[in-house]
């Protein structure tokens, strides 16, 4: 699974028990290598099957990457539950949105950042 630089991808976890309302306990969200887990309520917490009259039915999550780097990264996303974690893997791919002279040879001018000046280089317009 991939996503572009700058974007986050959301996630919805739930329980596919059948025949009873069996909680699925989510104990912890995390991310590997400049991503970071924003949960849509505290944890742990009890989802309940879909066909159960009460309780939690979902639970919301988004991946987003909270680095500046212009490579593309790869990030280990770990659900842990009471059943088992659950692990897969996230690609974003980046790339420089400028380069110019200046790095060893080139400088990557990163989302954000100001281009280069006369004090720091070649003088840019965008």
């Amino acid at each position: 699974m991939s996503i572009d630089a700058g974007n986050s991808i959301s996630f919805r976890i739930t329980n596919a028990e059948l025949g009873n309302c069996k909680n699925l306990r989510i104990e912890n969200i995390t991310a590997s290598n400049g991503f970071d887990v924003n949960v849509s309520t505290n944890l742990p917490k009890n989802i309940k099957p879909e066909d159960c009259n009460n309780g939690t039915k979902y639970l919301d999550f988004t991946i987003t990457r909270t680095d500046n780097l212009c490579s593309s990264l790869n990030s280990t996303i770990t659900v842990e539950t009471n059943q088992g974690d659950i692990s897969f893997t996230l690609k974003v791919e980046r790339a420089p949105i400028i380069c110019v002279l200046g790095g060893s040879p080139w400088a990557d001018i990163n989302n954000n950042n100001s281009p280069t000046n006369d004090t720091m280089g070649l003088i840019l317009e965008l």
